[in-house]
């Protein structure tokens, strides 16, 4: 079971099998249409030989993928002159791996997913606990949904709330390990009283499609219990990914956010005002993001919610030569906005470590500027 908690007071949930939920207290509503996605492969030489251990992919098991000689024959003219087999266009005997993606003339090359379901569940009460089943699976899970944002309440309706924050996770031994951190974090918090933020880079699968399903399974422990909100990364739209897989997979509230993608979004968190930004899409001076989060950021209401958080995935401000300035344009259009607005923290990984700065504006020490927090150490196959 793949299972996903959204903001929205919605629930959606995603399944490899034709199922139901049953849920006390709520209504049931009935899904989308479901989808599934076929995907040409990628093949990463990160596969066979992750930094950080498992799961890993065999030579040999690409190979029996890659190779198409026990069928690609020409059906009608099966033999040439010399009475050998006529190889159709698409035959390859290859001894050993090819590494970038896979061919088109190989339909072993091509991934396609179980189908995938979008379940909504309304009416759900802010802190509340629920239990529920899905049909064909006895276990019973616990959902907790986050309280609400102040309205006429006190400070003591808001507070304490907990954020349990990663980003990078991928899925090693390590990331499963950062995973269950996470997940006693945040069950020590109560019912309603924590959320899980992940800044960017799920799966890691990197173009190879089955990856996003053995990290929803690693992830279940965690997100069939809190709600678990994310930003896109890098793996989620290069390497052949090109948010195909992320946007079927993890819808997130942009919909009542007032925005035009996935990709950017917002939401009321408890005392929290979340604001998700995509580093890879226009970001200028009039471009649909810009445009979005000047108008969500004007419309936020302190009393109500005051914090104001950002999460996106590459950092402006660190510390790693590797990464510098790779979100400068960015940074250029945006931090005046940041800045205006009061934003109080900034969320980020892409760089796998820990780093925190003090308040900052234009590169220089600002008291009033936010705080950028950089948490890209959660346990990917590339390591530090």
């Amino acid at each position: 079971m793949h299972m996903h908690m959204h903001m929205h007071m919605h629930m959606h949930m995603h399944m490899h099998m034709h199922m139901h939920m049953h849920m006390h207290m709520s209504q049931y509503v009935s899904p989308r249409v479901p989808r599934n996605l076929s995907v040409r492969r990628n093949f990463s030489p990160e596969l066979s030989a992750p930094l950080l251990g498992l799961p890993t992919a065999t030579d040999a098991e690409i190979l029996r993928l890659q190779n198409t000689s026990s069928w690609a024959f020409d059906p009608f003219y099966r033999t040439s002159v010399n009475g050998s087999a006529v190889h159709g266009s698409g035959y390859n005997d290859p001894t050993e791996v090819h590494w970038g993606t896979g061919s088109y003339k190989n339909p072993q090359a091509i991934y396609t997913s179980g189908v995938i379901h979008t379940v909504t569940i309304r009416n759900l009460s802010a802190g509340a606990r629920y239990g529920y089943r899905i049909t064909g699976d006895e276990r019973l899970f616990n959902f907790s949904m986050p309280v609400e944002s102040r309205s006429s309440a006190s400070e003591d309706d808001l507070f304490p709330f907990l954020f349990v924050l990663t980003a990078d996770l991928g899925q090693t031994a390590v990331s499963e390990a950062n995973m269950f951190n996470l997940l006693d974090l945040a069950q020590s918090a109560g019912a309603g009283r924590a959320i899980a933020l992940l800044a960017g880079d799920l799966s890691y699968a990197d173009g190879f499609s089955p990856r996003w399903d053995s990290y929803a399974r690693l992830m279940e422990p965690l997100a069939s219990t809190i709600p678990v909100l994310v930003a896109g990364g890098d793996h989620e739209v290069f390497e052949t990914e090109e948010w195909v897989a992320y946007n079927a997979r993890y819808p997130m509230p942009y919909r009542s956010s007032g925005s035009d993608s996935n990709l950017w979004w917002s939401r009321n968190v408890g005392p929290v005002h979340l604001a998700t930004l995509c580093s890879y899409a226009a970001t200028g001076l009039g471009s649909l993001q810009y445009n979005w989060l000047e108008a969500d950021l004007s419309a936020v209401d302190r009393e109500r919610t005051p914090w104001l958080l950002v999460m996106m995935h590459v950092p402006w401000y660190n510390s790693n030569t590797h990464h510098t300035a790779e979100a400068e344009l960015m940074r250029l259009a945006m931090e005046p906005l940041l800045y205006r607005f009061g934003v109080d923290i900034v969320i980020t990984g892409h760089v796998h470590s820990y780093e925190r700065t003090q308040p900052v504006l234009n590169g220089c020490l600002n008291p009033c500027g936010p705080l950028y927090l950089n948490i890209g150490d959660g346990g990917n196959r590339e390591g530090g």
